[in-house]
């Protein structure tokens, strides 16, 4: 479990000698909203402006109820202040500057119920003066630094105490009008919400990821404050999910597999799925995006998990289509064991039985083979010809029977592959590769079998481009066919 505690500390008593803070609650409401939000799922307590006693005993009582393996996250919007030791303390509601140490929260006391509890994973942001002295602070029989705390835990991969401050250790921090929020947590609402802290892009927010950006932002944006991290860890305390890019790499890997089979769609059912792409790239429900049948069907298919015919299952219109959304979707779910990735990965024999049936819309109308043979057998006659008055001869001494039969059945058999290569390749390629073949098949029976013509390579070469149109038209002809179809 994800748990956060968010302590916010922006009004004092009149004579506390503090000035009030116009950002601090606006700081803890858009870290609520952040973590509650989506792929972080925090479990959020707050502290607002209460009293040193009572935030003393709501945290004790909050980390007490801890398990092991809970990541625990303490963020703290207010001011920092330095007793005479150098000691950093955190205002609350009651503080006053002369009576530091009776009326503020000492910072030691977090990381004593951090070792006393043993807690394995917490994060700690301070959005306050001074917050550097969290790390460096000087040593004391109270206090040491985090890291000297945390070196006598259990390290495990994950686990650990991470460190975020706004500012250095003699350094101030600054709200900012424009932001509306405190420098420092207007940058980390901003990362987290965009998914932008995911520096290193494998699609989950660390606390290192988190730092890193916060730190490059602020520096770029010239700030007078420097933040600092630290602390003790082992591995990657992970914040959250940054479902946004997960969804982006799992489009990109939708947009690649699709563009490879262009040619195995309707140009009316690519552009519906390209239109339906574009839409859920700029939602943000992703938990619906990952259980939508559309969504599955394209990343099984992305995955080479899913076929052609699945895909256009998936897109054509439920009502007359061979499977109901619902089913189509509880189908995938059973075999899924109710995925929760965007990088879903299903394998259903169940499924796919329900949707091996093509829509009548995406089938080959007329069929491709009956045309590539018809064209096979017109060539070779139109090659016939060609010949018969290239060299002034009967038709039927321009070759000999069985130069014939060879060559027409090889037409018929590259014939009867066209449709099938299409399918798989394409048609270009499978011109590219028809072509070539029955030209240098032709050559090499007119070499061996045809005596009267084998050294007529000119007219045998005419010939065998001639009888390769016959195949290479036809699948032109059902290119053409299909898009006028997807157009209308």
């Amino acid at each position: 479990m994800k748990r956060a505690m968010l302590i916010a500390s922006s009004t004092f008593l009149p004579d506390s000698g503090i000035d009030p803070l116009r950002f601090v609650v606006n700081d803890v409401e858009a870290m609520e909203t952040t973590l509650r939000g989506d792929g972080f799922g925090f479990e959020i307590n707050k502290l607002v402006n209460v009293y040193d006693s009572a935030a003393r005993e709501a945290l004790s009582e909050w980390v007490s109820k801890a398990s092991y393996d809970d990541l625990i996250l303490i963020y703290y919007s207010g001011h920092g202040l330095l007793s005479r030791g150098r000691e950093l303390f955190l205002t609350c509601a009651n503080t006053k500057r002369t009576n530091l140490l009776g009326t503020a929260l000492d910072y030691g006391y977090l990381t004593k119920l951090i070792r006393e509890h043993s807690l394995q994973k917490v994060a700690i942001i301070l959005d306050c003066c001074y917050a550097g002295r969290a790390i460096e602070g000087m040593r004391t029989d109270l206090r040491t630094s985090v890291a000297e705390q945390v070196n006598a835990v259990v390290m495990e991969p994950g686990s650990g105490v991470f460190f975020l401050g706004a500012s250095g250790r003699n350094q101030v921090a600054q709200e900012r009008e424009r932001d509306g929020h405190g420098i420092l947590t207007a940058q980390i609402i901003e990362g987290l919400s965009s998914g932008d802290a995911d520096i290193d892009g494998d699609g989950n927010i660390s606390a290192k990821d988190l730092a890193t950006y916060v730190k490059r932002k602020l520096r770029q944006q010239n700030a007078e404050q420097e933040p600092i991290e630290g602390g003790a860890y082992k591995g990657e305390l992970i914040l959250g999910t940054n479902r946004r890019k997960q969804l982006q790499t799992a489009l990109a890997a939708i947009g690649v597999r699709l563009e490879a089979s262009r040619s195995n769609f309707r140009r009316a059912t690519f552009r519906k799925i390209e239109d339906y792409l574009d839409d859920i790239s700029n939602k943000d429900d992703f938990d619906a995006i990952v259980l939508d049948p559309k969504y599955l069907a394209l990343s099984q298919f992305a995955t080479e998990n899913a076929s052609v015919e699945e895909v256009v299952a998936a897109f054509a219109d439920v009502n007359s289509g061979t499977v109901s959304t619902e089913q189509w979707l509880a189908d995938k779910i059973e075999a899924a064991a109710a995925p929760k990735s965007l990088s879903v990965e299903v394998s259903s024999a169940r499924t796919r039985t329900a949707l091996v049936r093509w829509p009548r819309s995406e089938a080959v109308d007329p069929p491709i083979w009956y045309l590539s043979l018809a064209g096979a057998v017109g060539a070779l006659l139109a090659s016939g010809m060609y010949m018969q008055a290239h060299i002034k001869a009967p038709i039927w001494e321009a070759s000999n029977p069985e130069y014939a039969a060879s060559v027409l059945a090889v037409c018929v058999l590259l014939g009867a592959l066209a449709e099938p290569l299409r399918r798989q390749t394409g048609v270009m390629w499978s011109i590219a590769i028809l072509f070539p073949t029955l030209v240098a098949t032709r050559l090499f029976l007119a070499g061996t079998l045809d005596a009267h013509h084998q050294h007529d390579l000119l007219a045998n070469a005419s010939g065998s481009i001639i009888t390769a149109l016959g195949i290479a038209l036809p699948l032109a002809i059902r290119q053409l066919w299909a898009m006028r179809q997807g157009e209308s």
